[in-house]
């Protein structure tokens, strides 16, 4: 429904309305078009995010030494986090094409996850569900950074908020 209203701002007056139509249109499997992609997609990305931040942050503490490690311990995190989104959204960026296909096209391009991934392969090629990396790193590498440089930070002030 979001996604069907970013594209045509005109096409529901509001959310209710938005959930009737579509109900009513394609049955409750409407309302939870896109759900296979999310789902498995965000399973993905989270697993290599909070994987890799761990893996990145030993990485690079290692790098620094203990002691520049110690001294530029946010920092260290910071860069942690930031490439294990990097590589986390490579892992989403496909699954995250099928659902937004699948959400903004009436009726849905797709009936599944997989149906979607062959149909994009196909008729696009390889990259085609890498067209949305770019935005997608634009909008997640940077709000990794605004929630909290680093779980290993909790509890500690920085950059004047409490994580």
């Amino acid at each position: 429904m979001k996604c069907r209203r970013q594209v045509d701002p005109k096409l529901y007056r509001s959310n209710i309305q938005a959930w009737r139509t579509i109900s009513s249109a394609e049955g409750i499997r409407g309302i939870f078009t896109g759900w296979s992609p999310t789902f498995f997609g965000y399973c993905v990305q989270g697993g290599l995010k909070y994987g890799g931040y761990e893996f990145f942050k030993k990485f690079y503490s290692d790098l620094a030494g203990p002691e520049k490690a110690a001294r530029y311990k946010t920092a260290i995190y910071l860069a942690g986090s930031a490439s294990a989104e990097f590589i986390a959204d490579i892992a989403l960026c496909p699954l995250e094409s099928v659902k937004v296909r699948m959400q903004t096209t009436i009726p849905p391009e797709f009936k599944g996850t997989t149906e979607g991934l062959k149909s994009v392969v196909e008729k696009e090629g390889f990259g085609g569900l890498y067209k949305g990396l770019y935005p997608l790193w634009g909008r997640q590498i940077p709000c990794k950074y605004s929630s909290c440089p680093g779980e290993g930070l909790r509890g500690r002030r920085v950059c004047g908020a409490e994580c």
